[in-house]
């Protein structure tokens, strides 16, 4: 093929271009921007390798296309053309366009022609936009195939305005159309809120556009505009930097209308610039002065994709033109106050968040700089793709992977490598979708890796997977709750952002428990990992621990307190006032007494007011103590003589008896007749008696 180059150009572009289509398009195979700096992207497996022959000065937007099986064709600045040699093609000057527009030029093949380019460019706001949209045709087949710009030159299309000035911003995008063949492009106006889409067919360019009023006035400050890819079933997404603005909307590739406007504008998107789809459309970056920002495009609302924005650059990390390229990775120019010698990169730009995998000096280029801008490589020229999606990584858990090519190639076998040599022959896969379980938690790289039948060599593409830890949660061991009582059940201390589901659908994070049952939390981490944990919880009945009510007695007599519930379930326990354990008491005086009843760890309690005023109260002052059983002692009658202390006296004041807790028996043994005094103290009440009796023998 190399030969046939040299000796037959064109003739060799032909073949290739017809022989290339197994292979799909390799259109974005070649970059040249900045000043004089290029990109090879090398395959086996695709890489980027610098290039120094370049002759572009492009200090923002440019343009490169190669041949679909990688050739280089042409570049572009907006101003100027060079062929493959890096000469300016015969006639390939003054095309309309600025070397200072954001996106000032894009290079499109004509829909069914092999030879015929057309190079669209618009003006920059330094020249007051006044050259509008503009279009050349290049004829590859002329020069032995190193094709020249024909007398179709810098024609400008009509982007109708209220005065007629036809201006339109420096945002140039384009976008397959729902046919598959033809090429809708894409301008903003100026001072307006007016899409303009032109469509390119193989009749030509169109001469009037498809207009869509939509969105918001574009002025002042000019960023960039990028169509995603097209996804079966789904309409493009088209999304616009403008001055502090982010805009996001759909685009009808059938028609060319642009709708559904949403505003994902945010303080930390202030001063954008570069814009970017990831391969699989799940993600949307942008380019600010301070930081390289992601959007969650699968976040949902449009609240919740705002919401979703996370710098993914360190702090003060700057960068401009943004483009994807044929590896899937998306390069970025960091711009001319830093390293523009080389080109950054982010290497993951399907995953979320940090996990994208940010990379600076990703790319030497060779003392070349990179400029501002990159060359504007529509999405439909950067195929075919290979996609990796990974849902969320748990540890053991099933996690799912899934590729595909786009656009699909008939034949295409598939290969995985989970990056996960611990589990041995389970870290490789086949097949369009596969599976794997990680035992341990980290980052794992996974690489899947795809043939087809034409292809010269694999596909290759890998993304960083973070396999999260199963949270921590456990209910503990069967337990139980006493009647009318309340357990807090409670999954732990979790992070923030953890959802809780409990067995009946609520989703605090404790649960308060009343009733016998069967108790279940399934609890999820900020990272989507799910673990459950149950336990049971009986309700005990409180024990019975009634002593009826206040009762009013005789104490001349003990009294004895019961339950009035006599029959209490085995291991019940008890515990009076005084700290007594008997299941009954015996009361000798007046007062209040309680007692607690504990069985299976539940307790109740009662008490119960004893009153003794039914007793008549009577002392003698007479004792007979002659032995014939009447009046032989000194007895107390309606009091209960044990709780009483005695001390009896003779006349002369000497103590002749003493007894605590009095038992009605002192008949005046060894003591003569006569007078004696007596003595009573209660010692729990504090009340005396006293008095006398006389001793008749």
């Amino acid at each position: 093929m190399k030969n046939c180059f040299k000796k037959l150009p064109f003739i060799c572009l032909l073949i290739i271009l017809v022989g290339s289509q197994a292979q799909a398009q390799k259109e974005g195979a070649n970059w040249y921007f900045g000043k004089g700096a290029g990109v090879h992207f090398a395959e086996c497996p695709v890489r980027p390798v610098a290039q120094k022959d370049g002759a572009i000065d492009a200090a923002e937007g440019c343009a490169t296309i190669s041949t679909p099986n990688g050739q280089l064709l042409m570049y572009c600045n907006g101003e100027k053309v060079w062929g493959a040699d890096h000469q300016m093609m015969p006639n390939g000057n003054d095309l309309g366009g600025s070397t200072s527009a954001t996106q000032g030029a894009i290079i499109l093949r004509k829909p069914g022609s092999v030879s015929l380019y057309y190079i669209f460019t618009v003006d920059a706001i330094e020249n007051n936009l006044r050259k509008g949209l503009r279009y050349s045709i290049v004829d590859m087949s002329l020069r032995n195939g190193l094709g020249d710009v024909t007398a179709v030159k810098s024609v400008r299309l009509s982007t109708p305005t209220k005065d007629d000035s036809g201006k339109v911003s420096e945002k140039l995008t384009s976008a397959l159309h729902a046919n598959g063949h033809d090429i809708w492009i894409v301008v903003h106006g100026w001072e307006s809120n007016t899409f303009y889409s032109f469509l390119l067919s193989s009749s030509g360019i169109a001469d009037l556009p498809v207009e869509t009023s939509v969105g918001v006035v574009h002025s002042n400050f000019s960023g960039c505009m990028r169509i995603s890819s097209a996804v079966p079933g789904h309409l493009p997404l088209l999304a616009i930097t403008h001055a502090a603005k982010m805009e996001l909307y759909d685009f009808d590739n059938a028609k060319g209308e642009v709708i559904n406007y949403r505003d994902i504008s945010t303080s930390i998107s202030r001063g954008v610039y570069g814009i970017e789809f990831s391969p699989d459309n799940s993600r949307l970056y942008c380019s600010t002065l301070s930081a390289i920002n992601q959007y969650n495009l699968l976040a949902g609302s449009t609240d919740e994709i705002k919401a979703s924005i996370i710098a993914v650059t360190p702090r003060n990390e700057s960068g401009f033109a943004l483009q994807q390229g044929p590896d899937g990775k998306i390069y970025v120019s960091p711009g001319v106050n830093s390293s523009s010698d080389y080109l950054n990169t982010i290497d993951f730009p399907n995953a979320l968040g940090m996990d994208c995998g940010y990379h600076r000096n990703a790319v030497y280029l060779e003392g070349k700089k990179a400029g501002v801008g990159l060359p504007d490589i529509p999405a439909f020229y950067i195929a075919p793709l290979l996609q990796l999606q990974a849902s969320a990584a748990c540890v053991n858990t099933i996690s799912n992977f899934t590729t595909s090519l786009s656009p699909a190639q008939a034949g295409a076998t598939y290969s995985w490598n989970f990056g996960d040599p611990l589990s041995s022959t389970s870290n490789v896969g086949v097949g369009p979708n596969a599976t794997h379980v990680y035992s341990v938690a980290g980052i794992y790289t996974v690489t899947v890796t795809a043939q087809w039948p034409g292809a010269t060599c694999p596909q290759i593409t890998t993304q960083n997977v973070t396999v999260a830890p199963l949270p921590t949660v456990s209910l503990s061991a069967p337990r139980q709750v006493c009647q009318g009582q309340s357990l807090v059940l409670s999954a732990g201390t979790q992070p923030n952002g953890t959802t809780y589901l409990w067995q009946d659908g609520s989703t605090n994070a404790s649960f308060t428990v009343s009733q016998t049952g069967t108790y279940s939390v399934t609890v999820t981490s900020p990272q989507g990992c799910t673990a459950k944990s149950s336990t049971t919880i009986t309700v005990v009945p409180l024990p019975n621990a009634d002593l009826g009510p206040d009762v009013e007695v005789c104490l001349e007599q003990p009294f004895t307190l019961e339950l009035r519930s006599k029959n209490q379930p085995a291991g019940t326990t008890y515990r009076w006032q005084d700290g007594s354990t008997a299941n009954s008491y015996r009361v000798i005086d007046p007062g209040v007494y309680s007692v607690e009843v504990s069985n299976n760890g539940c307790t109740s309690s009662s008490q119960v007011n004893i009153s003794g005023n039914l007793c008549t109260q009577y002392i003698p002052n007479v004792i007979t103590p002659n032995g014939d059983k009447l009046n032989d002692a000194f007895q107390l009658k309606g009091l209960n003589a044990q709780a009483w202390n005695i001390i009896i006296f003779n006349r002369w004041g000497r103590q002749v008896y003493r007894k605590e807790g009095y038992d009605n028996r002192w008949q005046a043994s060894d003591q003569s007749a006569g007078v004696y005094y007596y003595l009573l103290q209660n010692p729990t009440t504090g009340q005396q008696l006293n008095g006398w009796v006389q001793v008749i023998r």
